[in-house]
């Protein structure tokens, strides 16, 4: 147990409580219906917006870490 990589031990222990959680709550249901919405949508167009979303997240969390 002295080598276990116990931040990923943990990491995958709370994304399963938080997946329980949604599930338990609704939220998955509430975000399944919302998303039925966009099914006409082309894939390229959901994983463009999917990944501008990403990026955008990304440049904005570095830069507080920066001032």
């Amino acid at each position: 147990t002295k080598k276990m990589a116990w931040g990923i031990l943990l990491l995958f222990g709370g994304g399963m409580a938080l997946a329980q959680m949604m599930k338990v709550s609704g939220v998955v249901v509430e975000l399944s219906q919302t998303f039925e919405n966009y099914r006409e949508l082309p894939l390229i167009l959901i994983l463009l917006i999917f990944v501008s979303f990403s990026i955008f997240v990304f440049i904005s969390y570095h830069f507080h870490q920066i001032h």
